[in-house]
């Protein structure tokens, strides 16, 4: 969906709750008899509106700083003093592949698709080079955090897993073509009331039928695919291959190393069923990798993570 410097943001004249999100309002334009004229003047209007919009927001708390983004804890001050938050404010550095993904989201649920597993974005908004994202703010802890916090365990991972798997599938499926996140990592996964979040879609992309390979090559290194630094377009399989990361991560509390992979994963803490999941998600030739992109086969792999909790065998010594 191409973006543009209007706001995306609902129709809707009603007021929303307080969790809901900010909508600015709408002001009247004045009548130009000229075409140009008056897609100036409504294109200038617009970018007014949204430094306007964008100046409501009292920063609460700056969570990340980088040279290509800055995610922001705010609060939406209304002129009549009335808060309403929090909610999550990113400013990307525009660019090839870059938060593209977020109008994507934002569009879907605007139409009506719920994604049980996505976060609620309010608005993707372009200012001048930086594409500016507000949305839902989630309250609990990322997937790195508990395990940093309680040890990793079969009992996260059984708990976990499953729903990482399903909020993969929303991305891969409750899309025509799949979004694929491509930085599917333990600090994008949030644990909220007992749900799972996928978060941070800068350089999520729309799969593209025929492409030899990406525009960008970028990613979380040691749980991106060989094909997402230059060998190849990346596609379902490329997050299949981070799911399999994750999971051992839940499992052993580290990330699988080059050793890891030669050893099939073995290791004491990774019960001999959930090694062969992972050893089916994370081949680096992506031929034979596990590809989820059917809800049978998604099925099929949660299953597995189900009934093997009821009576799980022996981890390899």
């Amino acid at each position: 969906m191409p973006l543009s410097a209007e706001i995306v943001e609902s129709d809707s004249k009603k007021e929303r709750e307080c969790s809901s999100g900010p909508v600015p309002q709408k002001r009247e334009q004045g009548r130009v008899c000229s075409y140009c004229c008056a897609h100036e003047a409504d294109e200038l209007s617009a970018f007014l509106l949204l430094i306007e919009s964008d100046n409501h927001y009292r920063v609460d708390e700056v969570m990340k700083r980088s040279a290509s983004e800055v995610t922001e804890k705010v609060t939406f001050v209304a002129d009549n003093y009335v808060e309403r938050g929090p909610f999550i404010r990113k400013y990307l550095k525009f660019g090839p592949g870059v938060g593209s993904a977020y109008a994507v989201i934002h569009q879907a649920q605007e139409q009506g698709t719920y994604l049980s597993h996505l976060p609620r974005i309010y608005a993707v908004y372009l200012l001048k080079d930086e594409l500016v994202v507000v949305m839902e703010y989630l309250r609990g802890e990322t997937l790195q955090d508990a395990v940093l916090r309680c040890g990793p365990s079969f009992q996260l991972a059984q708990e976990t897993f499953p729903q990482v798997c399903e909020a993969v599938r929303e991305l891969h499926e409750y899309f025509n073509p799949p979004l694929i996140h491509r930085d599917l990592k333990p600090a994008n996964i949030v644990l909220s009331n007992g749900r799972v979040f996928l978060i941070d879609f800068g350089i999520a992309r729309v799969y593209r039928s025929g492409s030899a390979s990406d525009t960008s090559h970028l990613g979380t290194r040691a749980y991106a695919p060989p094909e997402q630094y230059g060998f190849g377009q990346t596609d379902t399989r490329s997050d299949v291959y981070a799911l399999g990361m994750v999971l051992y991560y839940c499992l052993t509390g580290r990330t699988a190393e080059v050793a890891d992979r030669e050893s099939a994963f073995a290791h004491p803490l990774v019960p001999e069923e959930y090694r062969s999941i992972i050893e089916l998600l994370i081949p680096a030739i992506v031929m034979t990798r596990l590809k989820i992109c059917s809800v049978l086969l998604l099925l099929l792999l949660i299953g597995m993570c189900v009934i093997l909790t009821i009576s799980p065998r022996r981890p390899r010594a």
